[in-house]
């Protein structure tokens, strides 16, 4: 069973997206390596890693 809601299905996604937007390091993945949760975790986080650099790169940040 996961922590997905009805109201959240990708709520380990979204996780790491809100750890990355709070300035948490990637490190700081709190779910055990090898998990699907560990690899949701880090996909959100990435996504918002790039989603910041692609708009520092463009000037909007």
């Amino acid at each position: 069973m996961t922590d997905a809601t009805s109201f959240n299905p990708h709520k380990e996604e979204d996780e790491g997206y809100l750890a990355a937007e709070a300035g948490r390091r990637l490190s700081d993945n709190p779910c055990p390596r090898g998990t699907i949760r560990h690899a949701e975790w880090q996909r959100g986080w990435q996504r918002k890693s790039d989603e910041t650099r692609r708009a520092v790169r463009l000037g909007r940040v």
